[in-house]
């Protein structure tokens, strides 16, 4: 079901600016917003009905009845009341201030619907028109950066529209305030597709991006893990970062994760992993040592030792 909060806030905004502002103060109608405020949806719904009886062709009629479907859940049936008073607007174009802002609060409880029936196409579709409507900057970043979250994860899983992702990455990043997990993806879909000169281009993005904002950081594991990523692909050619660079980047995020970002442990397993991987055998014996004081039971953990034990 449609947020409540949000329905409450697009109500005070389009319903009740309609209602005492362009003549409609059917009793009726005035009834079903009142009922809508104090969240009786089922006897708000009958009012509403009775409001389109007396008034059929009003407009704000509708757009109560469409808000309050939604907030009874019935999604489809508030999409099919909204979306032709939305593309109504949109195609005679905006007259006024007041039409504008219909068409945004529609539209933006549009893409919320689409989403919550399983349509993203026609949220990115609704999301894309209200960019080229937008009055100002901060209009057209919002729902460009709506349009981005939409088709991350429209193509997230379809290695088709791998260009489509990673450009809607990019936006989110440019967009965003932070957007540690899209630089992450961004890594892993460059890997995921074997361009490994863009993976090891996104993995450069990202240090820099996350050194200044490790406290916002809320998968360091997933962050370290990309690093490492890099590092091993960056052995494969000659490329200007070498992995001890990157192994280098991982080791500094280990130590900014602190000890809300990663166990004790856990620490320890990266740092015998870079230590195996940069062939620093004694590092990676000792630092398995330590491991084992306080995890005695890892059977894994024992066996890696001994197994580099006899090698070294």
């Amino acid at each position: 079901m449609y947020k409540k909060g949000i329905m409450r806030k697009i109500i005070s905004q389009v319903l009740f600016f309609a209602l005492f502002l362009t003549g409609c103060t059917s009793g009726s109608f005035e009834s079903a917003a009142e009922l809508y405020a104090k969240g009786e949806y089922e006897l708000a719904m009958e009012a509403f009905e009775k409001a389109a009886d007396e008034n059929p062709d009003d407009v704000d009629v509708k757009i109560g009845q469409g808000f309050n479907l939604a907030m009874l859940g019935k999604t489809r049936e508030a999409i099919d009341v909204l979306y032709p008073i939305y593309e109504g607007s949109v195609l005679d174009g905006p007259q006024n201030e007041k039409d504008v802002d219909r068409i945004y609060d529609l539209g933006s409880i549009l893409i919320d619907l689409y989403i919550e029936e399983g349509s993203p196409v026609n949220a990115g579709y609704v999301s894309d028109q209200l960019i080229f409507l937008a009055r100002n900057t901060d209009e057209k970043e919002k729902y460009q950066l709506k349009s981005a979250e939409i088709y991350v994860e429209l193509y997230k899983d379809n290695l088709k529209y791998e260009a489509a992702y990673r450009k809607a990455l990019t936006d989110i990043i440019n967009l965003s305030i932070y957007a540690g997990d899209e630089y992450v993806a961004l890594v892993n879909s460059y890997r995921a597709g074997g361009d490994y000169k863009g993976m090891l281009a996104a993995a450069d993005n990202m240090i820099i991006y996350m050194r200044g904002r490790s406290a916002h950081i809320d998968n360091f594991p997933a962050v370290i893990g990309a690093i490492l990523d890099a590092a091993e692909v960056s052995g494969y050619d000659e490329y200007e970062k070498k992995p001890q660079d990157y192994y280098a980047a991982a080791q500094e995020f280990i130590t900014l994760a602190g000890d809300k970002g990663l166990t004790y442990e856990q620490k320890l397993r990266y740092r015998i992993v870079i230590a195996e991987r940069m062939h620093q055998n004694d590092v990676a014996i000792r630092l398995l040592g330590v491991y084992l004081n306080h995890c005695k039971d890892d059977e894994k953990a024992i066996k890696e030792k001994a197994f580099l034990e006899d090698r070294f």
